[in-house]
């Protein structure tokens, strides 16, 4: 067999396989937004047929029985309150422990790391317990602060690292 019909077969390989993980993939997202159109006796029905017709009531009936839209709003502002805090205390962290060498820095750097060895579940109860002491239980600033504290450690593994990469003069250009 030539060298190109290898290389034009395994190319055609390549594609058809491509081709079905791409509709492995799509295929239950497909199927998802179909049955959202359907009413509750369609779906019993059967689950793989085609909606009856393409209107939105479900939609409409989704949101007058949840307040589905406060939920993402709520998740907006905690995931970007949090996100923002953790930003303000960790880059200015982890840039100290990447550019200065100080006394006891492998220490801290060692204490910082072996938090991430704790799973979150085992602070569920400890968190709990001090949400509900500072009165800060079932609060969006309660539910920040938690979100924060439980990425710090892993924020400043990635931050420290980016500011290893570059080298000091860089930092120093912006100084002068």
């Amino acid at each position: 067999m030539p060298n190109y019909q290898r290389i034009l077969l395994l190319r055609t390989i390549k594609i058809i396989l491509l081709a079905v993980f791409t509709l492995i993939s799509i295929a239950p997202l497909a199927w998802i937004l179909l049955s959202s159109f359907k009413t509750n006796r369609e779906i019993m029905l059967s689950a793989f047929s085609l909606p009856s017709s393409f209107d939105f009531k479900g939609y409409k009936v989704a949101l007058e029985v949840s307040p589905i839209l406060r939920f993402y709003g709520n998740s907006l502002i905690i995931a970007t309150a949090s996100t923002i805090l953790n930003l303000l205390f960790v880059s200015m962290t982890a840039y100290v422990f990447a550019r200065f060498e100080f006394k006891g820095r492998a220490l801290m750097a060692l204490m910082i790391s072996s938090s991430l060895l704790i799973p979150s579940s085992a602070l569920l109860m400890p968190i709990y317990r001090i949400m509900v002491s500072i009165h800060l239980f079932d609060t969006i600033i309660g539910l920040i602060l938690v979100h924060t504290a439980l990425g710090l450690p892993t924020s400043f593994f990635v931050i420290r690292s980016y500011f290893s990469k570059y080298s000091q003069g860089i930092g120093r250009g912006g100084i002068y």
